[in-house]
């Protein structure tokens, strides 16, 4: 009888001992998990931090590189064209593309409609000022004129 209690208590001891291993086991494995998340969401953070950055640099420059370009345009310099050339590899480097070209569809999501005149209908016409992208998110929107027919007269 006493061999039996002691086999009885013995059972008992090693299920607790297994549940409270379980137990353990569970808490180990969500603490793991939480420690990936939490490693997966300081990085993107990270990411987020330096795209930020470089958006706000890239606002403060991009006028800057308009202007050279237009100052390449009209003075026909050699050197002006080189130093826009090595600009725009730099802008490339950092995945900074122009958008908005003439005779594309219109997309609210891509250009700043300024102005409606006729032409075809929902297509740019005319880009007044460039739009760009860094990493395909719109950092400036092409502001554009946008084509629209023009309304038929009814004579009677």
């Amino acid at each position: 009888m006493l061999k039996m209690k002691i086999k009885k208590e013995e059972t008992q001891e090693i299920e607790r001992l297994k549940k409270e291993n379980q137990e353990f086991l569970n808490q180990l494995k969500r603490a793991v998990a939480d420690y990936r998340n939490l490693e997966a969401r300081a990085t993107k953070e990270r990411t987020d931090f330096v795209r930020h950055a470089n958006e706000d640099l890239f606002l403060k420059i991009l006028p800057l590189f308009e202007d050279l370009e237009k100052a390449a345009t009209h003075f026909k310099d050699q050197a002006l064209e080189l130093i826009v050339n090595q600009f725009k590899k730099v802008l490339a480097e950092y995945k900074i593309e122009e958008i908005g070209a003439e005779g594309e569809d219109f997309d609210p999501h891509i250009h700043d409609c300024i102005e409606v005149e006729e032409g075809g209908e929902g297509k740019v016409t005319k880009v007044l000022g460039k739009g760009y992208k860094l990493q395909d998110k719109v950092i400036l929107p092409a502001k554009v004129k946008v084509g629209k027919k023009q309304a038929v007269e009814i004579q009677k």
